[in-house]
Parts: structure tokens; C-alpha cells; sequence
């Protein structure tokens, strides 16, 4: 990216506490963020970016057309107004997690359901926060968007459960674990809405080793299968993912 930037809300105590949990991605030392002394961003005037250039041109696409601050380059922070949605600080953390079974009937009481891993994305409470630099993954960014939304707002997450369903190696090498990998594509896939929070060091949660703590709220969209989703994607003109040949399942 180049430019490093900071969220300076001075109208808005805490602000930054909340970054640390809510931000798209972000490495283990968030989770003692909210525990640091306030810094000096509290100063700031409130609604504006700060950006520190580190010598690499780069597109300053946080800020409004003529309204971006020029690039300094002797290094030095410069201010400039930035999009109010860039600006807004979520309080808590939500995740859609994509689930797959291979019950044949996904209403069953027994099926197993099992989660597909992203990249960087919190998931596994067990799984320690990634570190990323210098750019976001595109998918992991667009399922921390979809998960203030509902999937009628994301079409694309119906298109790619069709295209898991499908076992489409393309789309599975944007994730980082396929629970059904050497197997049959699962029967079903379904989203499930879950609120984050970070285990509190020295806790209970984080004596068992878990970096987060998650709670379900609720389905994101109910169970789907291939034979589901013929009629979605004839009416979008997407073309229906095509399952593997049984004779080439393991």
C-alpha cells in the first residue's frame, strides 16, 4: 500500500478500542490494543485521517475526489478529510461463517456441520489473528462488509456457496481450509451469523487458548444445495457450477 493510516476521532472516546476489535483484518497485538493507554489521536480535530507517507506513491482512495492531501515526501503526517463511512468505527464484530454438511437431509438433528476457513478473517476461535501486509484479501474484506448486511445485499456469496458446492478449485484457493478436501463436496452449505468479541488476556477463554469468543445471533441464509440454487443463477444468467464426476471422488 505505502501509506500507513490512523482513524483520529477526537469527538469519540474509545473510538480507537473499538477499531482494534471491529477492523477487517488485523494481526495478534489487537487483541491488547484496547488494554494500551489512550494515545495522542484524542488531540487531533476530529474527523480526519491522518496520513503518514513512507515514500511509495499510492492511490489515496479514502478521501473525496480533489479533496486528497498531497503526498508528503519527506515522510511527514498530513491531514486530509476522508469518507464519513471510512471514519465510522463499528462497537462490536460480526462474521458470516460458511458451513457445509454432507447429511443428505440438512434439517436432520444429527448433521454435522463443518466451517470453511478463510485466509485471514476471524473464524476458529482457536486461530491467533493473522498478519497481512501490505494488502487485504479481496474475499476476506468483502465477507466482513456482507456480514452488516444480509446476503439479498451480497448476491456474490450465494454465487460463491454454489460454487463450493461445486467443489470449484478456483474458489477454494481463496480459503485457507476446505473441510471436505480428499471428499465428496458437501450436500449443503449454509451461513451462520456469529458476534466476535476477543478473549480478554489472562482469562478464562484465553487460558483454554482461544483468541476469540463468539456467539451465534442467528442463520445468515438457510441451507442450499446445487439443485437449490438452478433457478438463482438462471435468472442472474450465471452459469451453474458443475459438480465433479462421482468417478473422480476419492
Amino acid at each position: 500500500m505505502g501509506t500507513r493510516y490512523r482513524y483520529i476521532e477526537g469527538d469519540r472516546p474509545g473510538s480507537q478500542t473499538y477499531h482494534s476489535e471491529s477492523a477487517p483484518t488485523g494481526g495478534p497485538h489487537r487483541q491488547w490494543e484496547p488494554e494500551l493507554p489512550e494515545l495522542a489521536h484524542h488531540r487531533a480535530q476530529p474527523g480526519l485521517l491522518r496520513r503518514c507517507n513512507l515514500g511509495i506513491p499510492v492511490s489515496l482512495r479514502t478521501t473525496r475526489p480533489k479533496e486528497a492531501s498531497p503526498g508528503d515526501a519527506e515522510g511527514r503526517c498530513t491531514e486530509g478529510p476522508a469518507q464519513a463511512k471510512i471514519l465510522s468505527i463499528t462497537k462490536e464484530r460480526t462474521e458470516v461463517i460458511l458451513q457445509g454438511t454432507a447429511n443428505p437431509n440438512a434439517s436432520a438433528p444429527d448433521a454435522v456441520w463443518e466451517d470453511y476457513e478463510f485466509k485471514c478473517k476471524p473464524g476458529d476461535p482457536w486461530r491467533r489473528p493473522c498478519l497481512i501486509s501490505p494488502y487485504h484479501y479481496r474475499l476476506d474484506w468483502l465477507m466482513w462488509f456482507a456480514a452488516f448486511q444480509t446476503y439479498e445485499q451480497n448476491e456474490w456469496i450465494i454465487h460463491l456457496t454454489g460454487k463450493l458446492l461445486a467443489d470449484d478449485a478456483e474458489a477454494l484457493s481463496l480459503l485457507a481450509l476446505n473441510p471436505f478436501e480428499g471428499r465428496a463436496p458437501p450436500r449443503w452449505i449454509r451461513g451462520e451469523h456469529y458476534r466476535y468479541k476477543f478473549s480478554l488476556p489472562g482469562g478464562q477463554h484465553a487460558a483454554q487458548g482461544k483468541w476469540w469468543i463468539r456467539k451465534r445471533i442467528g442463520p445468515y441464509f438457510p441451507p442450499l444445495g446445487l439443485e437449490d440454487l438452478k433457478e438463482y443463477f438462471k435468472t442472474r444468467e450465471w452459469p451453474l457450477p458443475e459438480p465433479p464426476s462421482r468417478h473422480t471422488l476419492k
